[in-house]
């Protein structure tokens, strides 16, 4: 899946039971002001394989999940936040998951690939490639 909404059908989606749940009540509420991400985030969780909280892989981007990107093209990083739409404020990177970036990393691993446009439009390959999960407390 990339932000321009292009989707990749065999690339494995895995996200919390609790948190698609919440994440499914979001999207549908913003179908009509936000449809192209409702409908991206909708689809993506109907695909999703569901753990609870505790089973799911430590490599994969959850809610408030710490996400290091790395550029294909030229190295840097870039480190975001994934958050909900409540909680987004992107001078501290925090991103919301109802942005075409957020319902791109939301539910993948490590070693995604994802497409970003940069601050002159021009879209950059960047590669998920660290995950910190919150602790259960902070979920």
């Amino acid at each position: 899946m990339s932000v321009d909404g292009g989707t990749d059908t065999f690339e494995a989606v895995h996200l919390i039971d609790t948190e698609a749940k919440e994440l499914t009540a979001i999207a549908r509420g913003a179908q009509k002001s936000l449809s192209n991400i409702a409908e991206m985030l909708l689809t993506k969780i109907g695909r999703a394989t569901l753990f609870e909280a505790e089973m799911i892989a430590v490599n994969v981007v959850t809610m408030r999940s710490v996400v290091n990107l790395i550029a294909e093209a030229d190295g840097e990083r870039e480190v975001v936040q994934i958050v909900y739409p409540r909680e987004a404020d992107i001078s501290a990177k925090k991103i919301s998951v109802m942005t075409p970036a957020g319902a791109d990393l939301i539910g993948m691993q490590e070693g995604h690939r994802v497409t970003w446009p940069d601050h002159k439009r021009q879209n950059r390959q960047l590669v998920i490639d660290m995950v910190q999960q919150p602790t259960d407390e902070n979920r």
